[in-house]
C-alpha cells in the first residue's frame, strides 16, 4: 500500500538524518541567514478629497477635517523578507531583491533631486545650472547610500574550529539515542494515523487512495489584488483598451445620484441593467417619498481584484455623500457612507467620453424610462445586470447620520510630514509626455497649478465660484458648489487669507485612450478660519498660519498639445473668463472648456494622509 511505502521511506530518512547530523557536524553545525527588504509604490487613484486646503471646501467642511474625510489610513507599502538557510536559489533571490531595491532607490533619489533643483528654473537660472545641480545631487545621494550600505553590512564571522568532543554543547553519543527514540515515537504516531484513515475508508466503502486518485479537483477562483483597474484588465489580457479612470469616476458619480434619486420615486427597477436584485433590495430598505440634492463628497476605490475563472474584474467603491430625504411631508438631510461592490466582464468595452455621465440603456443609449423589466422598448435588447457594463453586486450602508457635515471647530493638520509618494516610472512618463508635446514644460505647468490655486482660494473665500469654474472638472466643481451653498445656508463663511504655495512636487503621470493625467503634491499655507454672520470666529484661527499639503490631479485631452496657460481666459478662443458660464461653456465659442480638451483642469484633490499613489 501507498501508506506502507511512505512509512518505510520516512523511517529510512529519519535514520539517515540522525546518523549524518550526529557524527558529521561539530556542535550541531552553523546556520546562515540572509535578509532583504523591498519597498514599492502602488498606483491607485482613490477619488476626490475629503478635505480642502482650507480644511473645509475641498472636502471636509469647516476648519476641521471631520465630515468628508475619507477615513482610510495610509497603507505601508514596505514588506520585509524572511530569512533562512543558504542555498544557491536563496542567494540568487536575495541578490535580485537587493538589486531591485537599489534600482528603486536610484529612481527615487533622481526624482527627489529634480524637485530640489526645480527652484533654479523658477528663478530664471540657465538650464545648464539646473542640470549641474541635479547631477551633483544624484552623485551625493549615491555616495551616501553606498556609505550607508557599507556601514550596515554584517561583519564576517570568524572561522569556526573543530571542537573536541569534551567541548561540544551536546555530545553526539547522547544526541543519537535521543533523536532516534523521538523518531520511533513519531513513526508510531504516523502508523496509528494511517490505520485510522484506513478504518474510516473501509467503513465508508471507499479507499482514501482511490478517492484521492479519482475525485476531480474543484476549480478554484482565488482573487488577486491589483493597484488599478487598468492593471487588472492587462492581467486578464482583455480586449478593452479604452478604460479611463476619469470617465469611470464620472460614471460612478452619475450612477450613485441616479440610484438615490430613483429610490425616492420607487423607480429603481429601471436600473436593472446596472444593479443586481440584491443591491436594489438594499437601496429600497431605506424608504423615502423623494430624495434630492444628492452630492458625492468623496469617492475612493478601496480594492481591485480579478476572478480568473469567470474572467471578471471586481472593484470596491466607497462613497461619502449627503442627500435630503422627504418622508411623510418631513424633510431631513443625511450624511452617509456607502460601500458598493462592482464587477464586469473583462472584455466589455468601456464607455466613451460622451456617455460617461449618462445612465441609459447600455445597448442603444435610450433613456432609462424606456427600460421595463430589464428590456429596452427602444432597441428590444435585454440587458442582465453586468452583461454590457459595470454591475453593482451589493450595497452596504456603513453609516447614516441625520445631519449635514460639521462646519465649525478646529482639527489639527495631519499627514503633512509624511514622505511624498512618487511613482517609480514618473521620470520615464515625464520624458514621454515632453516628447509627445515639446511645448509642455515643468515651469509652465507649475504656473498653471499656481493660477488654479490662487483662483480657487479667491472664489472660495468670496463664496462665488464663477472665477474658478473654468479650471475645475464638472464633478469637482459640483462638490465645491455644494460646500458653498451649505456654508451659506448655515450663515457661515470659511476664509483663507494669504494663501501661498511653498513647493510643487511631481508624483505621478498616467495616460489612457482619452486623457493624460499629472498628479502633484502641493505644499502650501494660509490663515484659515470660519466666521458667522456677526463676524465672530467659530472655527480655525485668525492668527495661526496653517501649513498643509495635498495631492492634486490635473487632466488634459490626450491629443491636446501646447504650453499650459496661466492667464485668465477661455483656453479655446481667449475670450474673457467672465463669459464662461457655470456649465463650463464659453459664450463666445460655445466650447465646453472644463472637460480637459483644451487645457489642464483640476480633476481630483486627495489628502496626504490617505493618498496611496
Amino acid at each position: 500500500m501507498k501508506a506502507s511505502r511512505t512509512i518505510a521511506w520516512l523511517f529510512a530518512s529519519i535514520v539517515a538524518f540522525v546518523t549524518v547530523h550526529a557524527f558529521a557536524r561539530p556542535g550541531g553545525g552553523q546556520s546562515f541567514k540572509s535578509s532583504s527588504s523591498r519597498s514599492s509604490y502602488s498606483g491607485s487613484s482613490t477619488g476626490s478629497s475629503g478635505r480642502s486646503s482650507s480644511g473645509s471646501s475641498w472636502g471636509s467642511g469647516g476648519s476641521s477635517k471631520s465630515s468628508w474625510s475619507s477615513g482610510s489610513s495610509r497603507k505601508d507599502s514596505s514588506s520585509g523578507s524572511s530569512s533562512g538557510s543558504t542555498s544557491s536559489g536563496s542567494d540568487y533571490s536575495s541578490y535580485r531583491s537587493d538589486e531591485l531595491q537599489r534600482q528603486i532607490d536610484e529612481a527615487n533619489a533622481e526624482i527627489d533631486c529634480m524637485n530640489r533643483c526645480m527652484p533654479k528654473v523658477y528663478t530664471g537660472s540657465s538650464s545648464g545650472e539646473y542640470e549641474r545641480c541635479t547631477s551633483t545631487c544624484v552623485t551625493d545621494a549615491r555616495a551616501a547610500r553606498t556609505a550607508q550600505r557599507q556601514a550596515s553590512a554584517p561583519k564576517p564571522a570568524p572561522p569556526q574550529e573543530f571542537a573536541p568532543p569534551s567541548e561540544r554543547g551536546m555530545s553526539q553519543a547522547f544526541l543519537f539515542p535521543v533523536v532516534l527514540v523521538g523518531g520511533f515515537v513519531g513513526l508510531a504516531a504516523i502508523i496509528g494515523l494511517a490505520r485510522r484513515r484506513a478504518d474510516q475508508a473501509w467503513a465508508s466503502g471507499v479507499s482514501s487512495d482511490d478517492e484521492d486518485a479519482w475525485s476531480p479537483a474543484e476549480p478554484q477562483s482565488v482573487p488577486s489584488q491589483f493597484p488599478t483597474i487598468e492593471a487588472a484588465i492587462a492581467e486578464l489580457r482583455a480586449s478593452d483598451d479604452a478604460f479611463s479612470w476619469v470617465l469611470f469616476e464620472d460614471f460612478l458619480h452619475a450612477l450613485y445620484v441616479e440610484a438615490q434619486t430613483l429610490r425616492g420615486t420607487k423607480g429603481t427597477a429601471r436600473l436593472d441593467p446596472y444593479i443586481s436584485e440584491e443591491a436594489l433590495a438594499s437601496l429600497r430598505a431605506t424608504p423615502a417619498d423623494s430624495v434630492s440634492t444628492v452630492i458625492v463628497g468623496a469617492l475612493r476605490i478601496d480594492l481591485v481584484d480579478i476572478d480568473r475563472a469567470a474572467r471578471r474584474i471586481l472593484a470596491r467603491a466607497t462613497f461619502t455623500a449627503n442627500y435630503t430625504e422627504e418622508l411623510e411631508g418631513k424633510a431631513q438631510s443625511y450624511y452617509v457612507e456607502e460601500t458598493w461592490h462592482l464587477s464586469r466582464d473583462a472584455d466589455v468595452q468601456s464607455r466613451p467620453p460622451e456617455r460617461a455621465s449618462v445612465v441609459d440603456c447600455p445597448s442603444c443609449g435610450a433613456p432609462l424610462d424606456k427600460i421595463v423589466a430589464g428590456k429596452c422598448r427602444h432597441c428590444g435588447a435585454t440587458s442582465a445586470a453586468g452583461s454590457r457594463d459595470w454591475r453593482v453586486d451589493t450595497v452596504s450602508l456603513v453609516s447614516r447620520e441625520p445631519r449635514g457635515p460639521m462646519l465649525t471647530g478646529t482639527t489639527e493638520e495631519v499627514g503633512t510630514d509624511l514622505p511624498t509618494r512618487v511613482a517609480v516610472d514618473v521620470k520615464a512618463k515625464l520624458a514621454a509626455l515632453t516628447t509627445k508635446d515639446p511645448a509642455f514644460t515643468w515651469l509652465a505647468f507649475s504656473n498653471r497649478v499656481t493660477t488654479v490655486f490662487s483662483r480657487f482660494h479667491e472664489a472660495w473665500t468670496a463664496q462665488a465660484l464663477e472665477g474658478v469654474r473654468p479650471y475645475l472638472s464638472d464633478n469637482l466643481f459640483e462638490t465645491q458648489r455644494y460646500w458653498v451653498d451649505t456654508y451659506k445656508a448655515a450663515g457661515l463663511r470659511n476664509v483663507t487669507e494669504s494663501p501661498a504655495i511653498a513647493a510643487i512636487h511631481l508624483c505621478r503621470i498616467t495616460s489612457d485612450k482619452y486623457f493624460d493625467a499629472v498628479t502633484v503634491r502641493v505644499y502650501a499655507s494660509c490663515v484659515d478660519y470660519t466666521i458667522d454672520g456677526s463676524g465672530d470666529v467659530v472655527g480655525g484661527s485668525k492668527r495661526a498660519v496653517r501649513q498643509y499639503s495635498e495631492y492634486w490631479t490635473f487632466i488634459r485631452g490626450v491629443d491636446r498639445v501646447g504650453a499650459p496657460k496661466a492667464d485668465d481666459g477661455c483656453p479655446n478662443c481667449g475670450g474673457p473668463i467672465a463669459d464662461i458660464n457655470m456649465a463650463g461653456i464659453c459664450r463666445h465659442c460655445q466650447a465646453k472648456v472644463t472637460t480637459g480638451q483644451f487645457d489642464w483642469v483640476l480633476s481630483r484633490i486627495e489628502q496626504d494622509e490617505v493618498y496611496e499613489g
